[in-house]
């Protein structure tokens, strides 16, 4: 019985032990009466017939070691059952930009596991939503072709052979992350919580970009700048969108200037301010020298556009401050530069 069990588990996942723990009393002894059978037998065709019982403690010895040395090792390192959620959040943790968002190519549902038992505090898990069918599929690559076009430093982690193609275009790095005892134990066809002829089940690939790597892609866009947000954390809006927020009353970003000579333009900036009146003051400090002060209303999302100056070339800083009243956090959703 326990070698067509296992010779099932080989075959598919569904015979695991969700299915059949309750036979596991009987399971015990009905392999025990196999080795009695097979030492019996043995003792029989070596016509020593009390030689049985010395055969049949060496078959449980045997047995006994086969389960120490191939399973026990492998099964007290496991972090989880099937997906890789523990070694993906440890990657992330250890080499994530902090405030970046990180997300599934299934959307939501892999959310309830990554953060959900492990936790990535300066990071932010995005695309909440879950479903299934054609048209859940196209929202959830919206949602992620806005993400990647606003956060090109972020991380997007999918099953091998995943058919959707412009995360492995726009994504300049990958890594593996599996759980190594999980996949030498399904090697044995000894754990089957994943389909053991899926070799691939349990691995994840995370695609992502340095800020290297994000400069770079901007400069073959041809676009004339490219805006980093240190001290800004990816935050949800509304519903699936997001944005740069930053918490206090001031905040820098950083503006590097992708051509080889000065540009002459304006910022156009769109943000939301949180505070608790109908409207703010916004004082913004330039690259360049430049200064702009703006009322800005409090309760939604605007653009504003900074008077005509001068970029130098390299990097320099524009800086946001909000004052009367004092806001607790600052949002901004994109910035663009416009030749004037």
């Amino acid at each position: 019985m326990a070698a067509v069990l296992t010779i099932l588990a080989k075959k598919s996942a569904y015979p695991s032990s969700r299915y059949f723990a309750l036979l596991t009393p009987l399971v015990y002894p009905v392999f025990a009466a196999g080795l009695w059978a097979v030492a019996a037998g043995a003792a029989q065709a070596l016509r020593r017939p009390a030689a049985a019982r010395g055969l049949f403690r060496a078959l449980v010895g045997a047995a006994l070691l086969v389960h120490a040395g191939l399973f026990l090792p492998d099964l007290y390192r496991l972090e989880e059952k099937s997906v890789p959620y523990a070694t993906t959040a440890r990657w992330l943790n250890a080499h994530a930009e902090p405030g970046a968002p990180y997300f599934y190519d299934s959307g939501g549902f892999d959310l309830r596991y990554l953060p959900g038992y492990y936790a990535t505090p300066e990071l932010t898990p995005a695309v909440h939503i879950a479903g299934n069918g054609p048209l859940y599929a196209a929202d959830v690559e919206r949602i992620q072709r806005d993400l990647m076009r606003r956060f090109p430093v972020s991380y997007f982690i999918r099953r091998p052979g995943y058919p959707w193609q412009e995360p492995e275009r726009f994504y300049r790095n990958i890594v593996e992350s599996r759980n190594p005892p999980l996949h030498r134990l399904r090697r044995r066809g000894i754990v089957t919580e994943v389909d053991t002829r899926d070799f691939t089940a349990d691995l994840r690939e995370i695609l992502y970009n340095t800020p290297e790597d994000a400069l770079e892609i901007a400069r073959a866009a041809g676009e004339p700048i490219f805006v980093e947000y240190p001290g800004f954390r990816a935050g949800r809006v509304a519903e699936e969108t997001y944005g740069h927020v930053a918490r206090g009353t001031a905040a820098e970003l950083v503006v590097h200037n992708l051509r080889d000579v000065p540009l002459r333009g304006s910022f156009r900036i769109s943000g939301a301010l949180s505070i608790d009146a109908a409207e703010a003051t916004l004082e913004l400090a330039l690259p360049g020298g430049g200064r702009d002060v703006l009322r800005l209303p409090g309760d939604r999302i605007w653009t504003l556009e900074t008077p005509p100056g001068e970029l130098p070339t390299g990097r320099s800083a524009l800086r946001l401050a909000v004052s009367a009243p004092a806001a607790d956090r600052l949002l901004v959703m994109d910035v663009r530069f416009v030749a004037r």
